[in-house]
C-alpha cells in the first residue's frame, strides 16, 4: 500500500518523494498480482518492494544551489538590483542553500576571458561575497557549472547554478557631434539639426542621465527639439543668429594675425574674403553678418559632464562656414635624396587627398610608385608625400584648388564660378641625384677693333 496519500503531511525533500513514488509504484504492482492470482504476493515481489525501500544508494538526493546578488558597487549604494557600473567593481553575494565545502573562487566560469573576480572571501559556511571588473566594456557574466560545489554529503550540483550578469563599462562615454547634412561640425544653413552621439550608454541601472539641459551653444543659441534617439544617441535644433548691428559693416573689418589682441572686447575674430587666410577679420559683434558673403564664423557647443559616468565636460567647435579651404605646401629648397612635402589646407576636407601635387615636366621626372604607396594623413587638413626624383634637377611642385577640394560645409575651390575661390601653392627644389661629375672649363676672348685707326694706340710716355 502507498506510504505516502495526498492528505498526509507533505515529505521534506525531493529525495523522498522520488522514493516514496518508487515504492507506491511496486507495492500497487504487488496488490494487482495478488488480486489477479488471488494468492498472496510472490517472494520475488515482495524482495524488490524491500530493495527499493531500504536501499539509501537509490534515493536522488537534492543538490546544492546558489543564488548571486548585488545591489551596490565599490562606492555606492543602490538598494536596487544593480544592472550597470561605471568605473568600478561590482559587489557580489553568493549564497548556497545549504553549507558548501572546499569551494573557491575557480570554480567560477567567468565571460569575457579578461573579466575579474575580485577580494572573493567566505563569510560563512554556506555565504560568499566577491567583486567583478573588466579591463574594457563589456557584459559580465558568471555561473557555476555541473559539479562544480559540493555540499557537507559531498553531492554536487548537476545543473548550472548562481547565474549572474551585469553590464560593465571600463570607461567614460565620449560623445560626438554631427550636423544632418554635413560630414562633421561645419553649416553653410541658418537652421541646422545635431547628433549627439556616445559610444557607450548614457544610463545607469536603467535610468538616463542625460537631457537637453546639459547642451549649451555659445555666442547662446536656442536649443529645440531635443529629442533621445536611443541610448546612446540624441538629436537637437538649432539656428544661427544673425547681426544687423551698423558696427558689423564689412567696411569696419580688420586684418589681423591669429595672435593678434581683439580691439575691443565685443569683437570677434574669424576667417573671412575680406582677408587673407593667414589673417583674420575682426568686427566689434557676437554673431556672424549677413552683409558678408563669405566667412567662418566660430560658435562652441559644449556638453556637460555626467559625474555618475566619470564623464568631464566636453567643447566642440562649431562654424557658421561660407568660406572655401585654401591650400599651402611645404617642401625643402634642395634635396640631395628622396624628401617629403606637406600639403595643408585651412581646414578639414570632404576628400583630403582629392587634389593632389603635380610635378612640372620640365624638370626631372618622379618615381611614381614610391609616391603611390609613401602617402601619410596627419591629421584631418594634411598630409605628407615622399619625393623621389629619377635624376638631377629642379624640380617645380605645385597643387591647385578645383571643384573637387570641398570643404565639410560643402564650399568648393571652384573658380570657375567664384574667382575669389581660387587657391594653390607651389615649391622649387633643387634637386641632386649624386655627386658632382669632373667636368672641364673653356674660355675664349677676342678682341674689338679700334674704329677709324690701324694704327697701334701709344700709351703715355
Amino acid at each position: 500500500r502507498p506510504l505516502w496519500h495526498p492528505t498526509a503531511a507533505a515529505p521534506d525533500t525531493s529525495a523522498d518523494v522520488v522514493t516514496i513514488f518508487m515504492v507506491t509504484i511496486v507495492s500497487r504492482h504487488c496488490e494487482l498480482v495478488a488480486s489477479a492470482s488471488a494468492q498472496r504476493p510472490s517472494l520475488p515481489a515482495l524482495l524488490l518492494f524491500l530493495l527499493l525501500a531500504l536501499q539509501p544508494s537509490w534515493h536522488v538526493a537534492a543538490q546544492p544551489t546558489g543564488v548571486v546578488t548585488s545591489n551596490s558597487t565599490q562606492s555606492v549604494l543602490y538598494g536596487v538590483p544593480v544592472k550597470s557600473s561605471y568605473l568600478e567593481p561590482v559587489n557580489c553575494t553568493l549564497e548556497f542553500d545549504r553549507e558548501v565545502v572546499g569551494f573557491n573562487a575557480s570554480a567560477f566560469v567567468i565571460t569575457p576571458p579578461d573579466a575579474q573576480i575580485l577580494n572573493f572571501e567566505q563569510l560563512a559556511p554556506s555565504i560568499y561575497t566577491f567583486q567583478l571588473a573588466a579591463k574594457v566594456n563589456a557584459n559580465i557574466s558568471v555561473h557555476l557549472p555541473p559539479n562544480a560545489v559540493r555540499d557537507t554529503s559531498r553531492v554536487g550540483n548537476n545543473v548550472t547554478t548562481a547565474r549572474f550578469t551585469v553590464e560593465y563599462f571600463a570607461y567614460p562615454p565620449a560623445v560626438s557631434l554631427r550636423l544632418y547634412g554635413f560630414s562633421g561640425n561645419r553649416t553653410n544653413q541658418a537652421k541646422n539639426q545635431a547628433y549627439l552621439n556616445f559610444n557607450s550608454t548614457t544610463k545607469l541601472n536603467g535610468s538616463t542621465l542625460f537631457d537637453g539641459s546639459m547642451v549649451s551653444i555659445s555666442p547662446a543659441l536656442a536649443i529645440s527639439n531635443f529629442e533621445q534617439v536611443n541610448d546612446k544617441m540624441y538629436r537637437f535644433n538649432f539656428e544661427i543668429k544673425f547681426t544687423n548691428a551698423s558696427s558689423a559693416n564689412p567696411d569696419n573689418v580688420q586684418c589681423l594675425s591669429p595672435s593678434a589682441k581683439l580691439p575691443t572686447k565685443n569683437s570677434t575674430m574669424f576667417r573671412c574674403s575680406k582677408c587673407p587666410h593667414s589673417q583674420r577679420c575682426t568686427l566689434p559683434t557676437t554673431y556672424p553678418t549677413l552683409a558678408l558673403d563669405h566667412q567662418e564664423f566660430p560658435f562652441a557647443l559644449v556638453v556637460h559632464g555626467i559625474p555618475a559616468l566619470g564623464m568631464n565636460e566636453t567643447k566642440f567647435e562649431v562654424f557658421f562656414d561660407t568660406l572655401w579651404a585654401a591650400v599651402a605646401l611645404e617642401a625643402p629648397a634642395y634635396a640631395q635624396g628622396p624628401f617629403f612635402i606637406t600639403v595643408v589646407w585651412s581646414e578639414p576636407m570632404e576628400d583630403l587627398t582629392a587634389i593632389m601635387p603635380v610635378f612640372d615636366p620640365s624638370g626631372p621626372a618622379v618615381d611614381q610608385d614610391l609616391l603611390q604607396y609613401n602617402l601619410t594623413v596627419l591629421s584631418p587638413t594634411s598630409f605628407r608625400m615622399l619625393i623621389s626624383p629619377v635624376e638631377t634637377g629642379i624640380l617645380i611642385i605645385s597643387i591647385n584648388g578645383s571643384k573637387q577640394s570641398i570643404d565639410l560645409a560643402g564650399n568648393a575651390n571652384d573658380f570657375r564660378a567664384n574667382t575669389l575661390s581660387r587657391t594653390g601653392a607651389s615649391k622649387v627644389v633643387v634637386y641632386s641625384g649624386g655627386p658632382p661629375l669632373q667636368g672641364s672649363v673653356g674660355f675664349q676672348y677676342k678682341s674689338p677693333a679700334v674704329p677709324y685707326s690701324s694704327q697701334p694706340i701709344l700709351g703715355p710716355m
